[in-house]
């Protein structure tokens, strides 16, 4: 890929954009930039990677699904954008997003992260599954199905999950 010839630690990929981890924690994004999906505050697409801005700190990983990415950052706060009309962004918001936004109650800590396609999933400090976005097959594990643009609690789980992962319109977690 031009430009990302060293230093690339990690990558995740959408359904049609990508996104590379880089060692000193930027990620550059490039592909399909509607709704803001590779980060840079536009929403043209790229044939480059360009750097995603405003990340505020260094990424340690990043996961991508669907037209969305979310990066953790060190110290654990979370930060998600580009596609977010079913508030898998977990900003508040049910639009998209073409910078990075906070996720709502994860300033503090994740432990681990799972993109799905419409919906999202970290793991707080606490060690409780958080889910956001689209949950019309209940994927959001709360109990119901509808959709939420803010974390809810994955229910009968309060502690002790240690990875996540989200698909189409499911999620597992690890306990």
């Amino acid at each position: 890929v031009v430009g990302l010839s060293t230093g690339v630690i990690g990558v995740a990929a959408g359904w049609s954009h990508r996104c590379a981890l880089l060692a000193e924690g930027e990620v550059r994004c490039w592909g399909d930039g509607s709704e803001g999906r590779l980060g840079n505050g536009a929403t043209t697409a790229s044939a480059v990677p360009v750097p995603v801005v405003g990340l505020g700190g260094a990424a340690i990983a990043l996961h991508a699904n669907g037209g969305h990415t979310c990066a953790v950052l060190e110290g654990g706060a979370l930060r998600c954008w580009g596609s977010g009309a079913s508030g898998q962004l977990g900003n508040g918001t049910f639009g998209f997003q073409s910078t990075p936004a906070a996720v709502a109650g994860f300033s503090g800590g994740t432990l681990a992260l799972g993109v799905g396609t419409t919906h999202t999933c970290a793991i707080a400090a606490s060690g409780q599954p958080m889910c956001w976005g689209l949950n019309g097959n209940g994927q959001l594990g709360n109990g119901g199905t509808t959709r939420s643009a803010i974390p809810v609690g994955v229910f009968g789980i309060a502690s002790g999950a240690v990875a996540i992962a989200g698909g189409n319109g499911h999620t597992c977690a690890l306990l």
